[in-house]
């Protein structure tokens, strides 16, 4: 009697030590993708971080290009010179046109001394070629610093597209983004309207290698839905003066 109920304890002992494992090796193979972090929140979705801009950026003006100041991977600055074009003719005419204005100039300071000999009319004339000598200048100074291509915006080059000794004419020659603040996209159903208003605070966790957790500002809500996905979109914003986040990434919200 003892042997049998010894038995017996061992028997439920295997069966609850199996029904843990198939339980476990349930709860591993039923995991999704999308859960790139554990979390207590009651609302999750899938997101895509993103660039706040994304420009390709032309020459103002046909040319080939003479030096290339800055490689991919490269952060820049506003304003920030990123190739210049072949510009010898464009120095010469500025040149000329320097020669010509501090020569009007002079003309202009020796006629001031005997402006009581001279008639009205030649005194305008050599005070309207000082002026237009002026202009002159600041045309010359236009033209040759539109051989130089400069960036619009803080940002990030993710391409270059041309190489020295190449034409430009109207194509892009580089590709750049700005990634401070970056975005953060995400796809909501219609069920989920109003599940985040302007101004919520919300959890972004990226997926990995970058992982960690991140607080992002709802900046936008879309009140108009896409019918034919049944779907609507909400805008998030990081700070990202460090660059940490790179855009591209696939993460998950927390709302």
């Amino acid at each position: 009697m003892k042997l049998s109920y010894f038995i017996f304890l061992i028997v439920l002992a295997l069966l609850a030590i199996f029904s843990v494992r198939a339980k476990a090796a349930e709860n591993i193979s039923g995991g999704t993708e999308s859960s790139l972090a554990f979390t207590t929140s009651d609302k999750v979705m899938d997101c895509l971080v993103e660039p706040n801009k994304s420009l390709d950026i032309s020459s103002p003006v046909e040319g080939v290009v003479a030096k290339v100041l800055v490689e991919r991977g490269d952060t820049v600055k506003k304003g920030q010179i990123l190739m210049e074009l072949e510009s010898s003719v464009e120095r010469a005419v500025l040149s000329l046109a320097r020669e010509r204005s501090e020569f009007a100039e002079r003309t202009l300071s020796r006629n001031d001394n005997v402006a009581g000999v001279m008639s009205s009319q030649e005194k305008d004339e050599i005070i309207t070629d000082a002026k237009v000598a002026k202009l002159e200048v600041q045309e010359a100074e236009m033209r040759l610093d539109m051989k130089k291509i400069k960036s619009p915006i803080d940002g990030l080059v993710v391409e270059r597209m041309r190489a020295e000794g190449e034409y430009v004419s109207e194509e892009p020659v580089f590709s750049i983004i700005s990634i401070d603040p970056i975005f953060v996209e995400v796809i909501a159903s219609t069920e989920s309207f109003g599940i985040a208003k302007y101004g919520d605070k919300v959890m972004v966790v990226p997926e990995q290698p970058i992982g960690g957790r991140y607080e992002a500002l709802v900046t936008k809500v879309d009140s108009v839905m896409d019918s034919a996905s049944g779907t609507f979109r909400i805008r998030l914003e990081i700070p990202n003066s460090d660059y940490a986040l790179p855009s591209g990434l696939k993460c998950v919200v927390e709302f």
